[in-house]
Parts: structure tokens; sequence; C-alpha cells
């Protein structure tokens, strides 16, 4: 199997916290993922041979596009190339990060009433300085931190293949804001 593509920012953003970033690193990394995207799960979708047209996409065909990914991930549970000694590998790490933009690219798609925005408050919060799907209610999509866990549950529990369109599903149907409508 190939090598899978890093996920790696801009290095003055890498080498640092996004805990300590300022408000215009964290606006530079949000800019930066939103402007990797494309390329990411395009990337994702080669690597996997996952048939996928964005420009003519319905629901179902993303739904069964998620569920090719989540049996070729399943797939490679014991391959240590994702996932060995208890814990994501970089390439792991990486892969959740990919699949979670592939989500947020096909929610995007589907809601038209979604929009990044960053974690400003509080400091405490998870995804501090770091971009959500909002959109969603009181509720915002970190979808980087989101697929991370739900990968561990791939790897870790022996969460079913169907997991990454269970998630797409589940955020799909999320009420929309009061503000949003």
């Amino acid at each position: 199997m190939a090598s899978f593509d890093k996920f790696v920012p801009p290095l003055y953003l890498a080498l640092s916290e996004p805990s300590s970033w300022s408000s215009k690193d964290a606006q530079s990394y949000c800019d930066w993922l939103i402007g990797s995207i494309d390329e990411k799960t395009t990337f994702l979708i080669d690597f996997f041979e996952i048939k996928i047209n964005f420009q003519s996409i319905d629901k179902t065909s993303a739904i069964e596009a998620l569920l090719v990914l989540g049996e070729e991930i399943e797939g490679n549970r014991d391959s240590g190339i994702f996932y060995n000694d208890s814990d994501l590998t970089n390439e792991g790490f990486s892969l959740a990060a990919h699949v979670g933009l592939l989500i947020s690219r096909l929610l995007f798609i589907f809601r038209d009433d979604l929009r990044w925005e960053i974690v400003k408050k509080p400091k405490s919060h998870i995804s501090y300085n770091l971009p959500v799907i909002s959109g969603f209610g009181v509720l915002s999509l970190d979808p980087i931190n989101g697929a991370i866990s739900e990968l561990y549950g791939v790897f870790e529990d022996g969460q079913p293949s169907d997991i990454w369109a269970d998630f797409f599903k589940e955020w799909l149907k999320k009420k929309a804001s009061r503000s949003s409508k």
C-alpha cells in the first residue's frame, strides 16, 4: 500500500498548540484547512479507490461512498499503518483528518446553511482556536477531532464500518439554528 498523505499545517502553526495561537494564527489555520479540503478529500478517495463525483453527487451516493470508505478503513484495522500499540499512528491521525474533511465537504454540498467559524470561547474548549462547522443550532462540529474520536472507536472498540455513513447522516439531519433558517 502506498504511503498515506500527511496532514501538516504550515510549520509555524504546527510547532505550537492551538491554545497558544493568536486570533491571526487561528484564522490562518482556518484558511489553510478550508483551502486544503479539495486536495485532501481527493487524495483520500483516490487512495482507497472510491468513486465520488462531487459535482453530481446525491445523498444516497454520498452514503454509499462513506460505507465503502468504512469497509476500506476497517480492512486496514490490523495493518499497523493507521493504528498500532494501542494508538493511532501519524498516518492514522492524518486519515482521520482526511475523513473529517470529506464528511465536511459532503455536508456543505447538502446543507447551504452551514458555515465555518473559529471557536474563541471558552479557552478550555477542546476546539479552542480551531475551525468548526456551525449551523446545527447550539451544536457545532469539529470534523477533525470528531473523526479522530470515531477512528479510535473503529480501531480500539471494533466500531462497525458504517460509522462514517452514520456520522454523516447524523450531522446532516441536525436542526439548523434559528438565525440560519
